[in-house]
């Protein structure tokens, strides 16, 4: 996020927003309402699939998207190389 203007940090802000009501929610409402200790099953899930979760848009943020191949690419008025190979296999418009 080097070199971004600030209006780019609002999804990731707005996202760990809402992850942190949700777990706060769950850990300082819901846990001691209904008695449990972080060690029972329904904790652990719920932890673990908010790790995960977190993981994932993290990862999303961080990959680079790619591109398309070269092999791909063709005139811009004609159909994509992969479409104009005799192969019989491949996509068809």
């Amino acid at each position: 996020f080097e070199r971004q203007p600030l209006h780019a940090a609002l999804p990731g802000t707005t996202v760990c927003l809402i992850m942190g009501s949700i777990h706060c929610t769950f850990t300082g409402v819901l846990m001691p309402l209904a008695h449990l200790a972080f060690s029972h099953p329904s904790c652990l899930v719920f932890h673990g699939t908010f790790v995960l979760a977190l993981w994932a848009y993290y990862e999303g943020i961080v990959t680079d998207p790619g591109r398309i191949p070269e092999s791909w690419r063709g005139a811009p008025d004609s159909l994509p190389l992969f479409a104009q190979e005799a192969s019989g296999v491949g996509f068809q418009p």
